[in-house]
């Protein structure tokens, strides 16, 4: 016979701190099921053919109508393509920026100068995308921007550049403009990995005299590998995302439509202006499909090649 544990049954006992955490976590949930997964049903409109008086649940079922005509949409290809090649051109300029600031910042002398230029670096991150299409007009403006201004005066150019009309110049706009912004900010990430290395490892590479370039790429980005790796992951599963609408909606033009219009802003111009929630809604669902993809498929081959993935496993 096997023996029987008897269990005694805790009792409840009220504690208002761990009520109040719970309440905070309660209503976490309560916005997260609110404003994230309640409007999944909302996709079913990329299934229907929406009409504004019966609703979202009495309109007719239509099937995959809507991606059938997505395939075939002319305009679709240009804003799939400007919206591939400038979160390309970002995933390969602008992912290493905040790893490189946050190494260099690293090696500064002295804490408060070290503070004052990460402060500087990332305060343009809480600068909107308006307040930064105005800045881009004063600074590159044709008449009295100072860009061109330089540039003449330094006999590079003959005759002032038009880049913010200038199509050919947009996905480059884009790239750096983004970059400024958010560098400084993705950096705080790396910074804080990189506070977390143990400073023996440097003592010792000291010791064995190892140069400050030797321990940055023997010591510091190694230990950071972990947290590079991941980002990279995120990065990748949002790369149709990165085109960013409120870049594209602000800093693009009639001039420059061919190459700003991305599949952010061709949704708001499908769905809000024309009206077509239903089709707005499937392009907005195959985007996000795609975007899913990519991230499981970049997450396998991470998992395969370096042995590590989104779930920090590693290989024995």
């Amino acid at each position: 016979m096997f023996d029987k544990t008897v269990t005694k049954k805790r009792k409840f006992k009220f504690d208002s701190n761990q009520a109040i955490l719970q309440v905070m976590a309660l209503l976490g949930i309560v916005w997260f099921l609110i404003f994230f997964f309640i409007p999944y049903y909302g996709l079913t409109l990329a299934f229907r053919e929406y009409d504004f008086a019966k609703g979202i649940f009495a309109s007719p079922w239509i099937g995959l109508q809507y991606f059938k005509e997505l395939f075939t949409d002319p305009e679709i290809p240009n804003a799939f393509i400007n919206t591939l090649a400038i979160s390309i051109f970002k995933l390969l300029i602008g992912f290493p920026a905040p790893i490189i600031l946050a190494v260099l910042l690293n090696e500064l002398p002295g804490r408060r100068f070290k503070s004052l230029v990460q402060t500087v670096s990332y305060f343009p991150h809480f600068i909107s995308w308006i307040l930064i299409s105005l800045i881009a007009v004063y600074w590159l403006s044709p008449d009295m921007g100072m860009v061109n201004q330089l540039l003449m005066s330094l006999n590079i150019i003959d005759k002032p550049m038009n880049i913010l009309t200038d199509a050919s110049s947009y996905w480059g706009l884009a790239v750096f403009s983004d970059i400024w912004k958010e560098t400084g900010w993705g950096a705080i990430i790396y910074i804080a990995a990189i506070a977390g290395i143990d400073e023996t490892l440097y003592e010792a590479a000291s010791v064995d005299g190892i140069s400050k370039v030797g321990k940055i790429f023997y010591i510091t980005i190694p230990c950071i590998s972990g947290t590079i790796l991941i980002l990279l992951l995120l990065n990748i599963g949002s790369l149709l995302s990165s085109a960013n609408f409120d870049q594209a909606y602000f800093m693009g033009n009639a001039m420059n439509y061919d190459k700003s219009n991305i599949l952010d802003t061709y949704v708001l111009k499908v769905g809000v202006q024309l009206g077509r929630f239903s089709y707005a809604t499937a392009v907005g669902l195959l985007k996000a499909i795609v975007s899913l993809v990519l991230l499981l498929v970049s997450n396998i081959a991470c998992k395969k090649f370096f042995g590590r993935s989104l779930y920090m496993e590693e290989e024995v």
